[in-house]
């Protein structure tokens, strides 16, 4: 049985109970909110050294989440069959599940794949096989696709969109001459 339960069994009036509870939560709630803020920053900390050290505004972020979960489900997620999820694309939940904010932070974290020293590996991601930035032969050039953007905007607003040429220090003047 908890202090407030003891509380309520009390033969005191209902204003004295009050004054109870209030004066139990003003003395507990600091201790729970200083414990809270200990677990948090101990997670903030191993999330840093599993390589998110790179990402403070992802770590504060975390911690915002952490700090102002309060524990009850924030999420409810859906079963392969309320999904209509089958075959490669079902997840495998034969169930509903409530999961709070915070675990569910915590869940995501935990499924990132990690190296043998417990590092991120998001390097692991990448697909060797494609190539990021070198563009195919024939493809075309800067000039053709600002050109295919300025005819596609013209047919789009109905009229004739011309280029604009500005030299480096000249730019277009207040009254559109150059």
């Amino acid at each position: 049985m908890g202090v407030l339960e003891s509380i309520a069994k009390l033969d005191l009036s209902d204003e004295e109970k009050e004054a109870l509870r209030k004066e139990y939560r003003e003395e507990v709630q600091p201790l729970r909110t200083n414990s809270k803020r200990n677990e948090v920053d101990a997670e903030i900390a191993l999330l840093s050294d599993a390589g998110f050290e790179t990402a403070p505004g992802a770590l504060a972020f975390f911690r915002q989440v952490m700090l102002s979960d309060d524990g009850e489900p924030g999420l409810v997620l859906l079963s392969d069959d309320e999904l209509n999820l089958s075959g490669d694309d079902a997840t495998g939940t034969k169930k509903r599940e409530g999961i709070s904010t915070a675990d569910t932070l915590r869940k995501f974290v935990s499924l990132l794949p990690r190296t043998q020293e417990g590092k991120l590996d998001l390097g692991a991601q990448v697909n060797l096989s494609d190539d990021h930035g070198k563009p195919e032969e024939g493809d075309p050039s800067d000039e053709d696709k600002r050109d295919e953007r300025r005819d596609s905007l013209g047919r789009a607003t109905g009229r004739a969109i011309k280029p604009v040429s500005r030299s480096r220090y000249g730019g277009v003047t207040a009254g559109g001459e150059s």
